[in-house]
């Protein structure tokens, strides 16, 4: 190459091979991977999946949040309703019926509550909540 003496064009600088020399720079990514791959401390003992199961099948759903129990609703519906549908003219129906009769009320108020939340002005949300609750009571 030839050296320009214009200051426009500058030459990069080489780190020296002496100890006052700046550290190399690294890509991201091997910054992440040494970090993963390099541990000061002893291992860390996790927390097994046995620690989150409860005992008792009770103690889960009076501890679940209502997130969760909207969840646990639609799994039931998404398994429920096809049942519902094949068992159609027979006595085995009556029970699937009767699930359906409670998950889908209760499934649609916690989602609709959800969306009277997000969606509804503050001074009009106490009357859409009474709303809904009228309309849940009335589809159980």
């Amino acid at each position: 190459r030839v050296a320009r003496s214009s200051a426009a064009v500058r030459k990069p600088l080489r780190a020296r091979s002496t100890r006052t020399a700046a550290p190399k720079m690294v890509s991201i990514r091997q910054a992440v991977v040494a970090q993963r791959s390099y541990h000061s401390s002893g291992k860390k003992n996790a927390p097994s999946p046995k620690d989150f199961v409860p005992e008792d099948i009770s103690e889960r759903i009076q501890n679940a949040s209502i997130t969760e129990i909207y969840h646990w609703t639609g799994v039931g519906l998404v398994g429920a309703v096809p049942v519902a549908i094949l068992l159609s003219p027979s006595f085995l129906c009556v029970p699937v019926d009767l699930a359906l009769g409670v998950a889908i009320p209760v499934h649609s108020h916690i989602g609709l509550s959800h969306v009277i939340e997000d969606y509804v002005p503050p001074e009009q949300r106490s009357l859409a909540k009474n709303a809904l609750l009228a309309v849940t009571i009335f589809m159980l």
